[in-house]
């Protein structure tokens, strides 16, 4: 059974991550390229690497625990423990987005927090 549940969870850690990196790239359009982001919902972490306009390297941002909330008829996340591979930028993203209600659009709230 723990084979079935892992694999489960797997595949549903993918099609999560495919979908929060829609909703990633929405935001960070005029900042770079989401190149990939990986989530572990047994963990509730999420790990993107993230090209951004004039660097060579992607940069790492990492959320230790995330939670999706249900408010007035919409869905949000909202991240804690957030780092990054560059020091002023996870700085930056704490200041930007730690512990602050990020909305899910509508046409992926439903298919997250089903899959979150």
């Amino acid at each position: 059974m723990g084979l079935i549940k892992g694999t489960f969870s797997t595949a549903r850690d993918r099609a999560s991550s495919a979908l929060l990196r829609q909703l990633a790239e929405t935001y960070m359009r005029k900042y770079g390229r989401v190149e990939g982001i990986d989530i572990d919902s047994s963990r509730k972490t999420i790990d993107a690497k993230i090209l951004l306009y004039g660097e060579t390297e992607p940069i790492t941002l990492s959320i230790s625990r995330y939670e999706i909330i249900h408010v007035d008829g919409h869905h949000s996340v909202i991240a804690h423990g957030v780092s990054a591979s560059r020091e002023w930028i996870g700085l930056l993203a704490r200041d930007c987005i730690e512990g602050r209600p990020i909305r899910i659009p509508s046409s992926l709230a439903r298919a997250l927090s089903f899959l979150a």
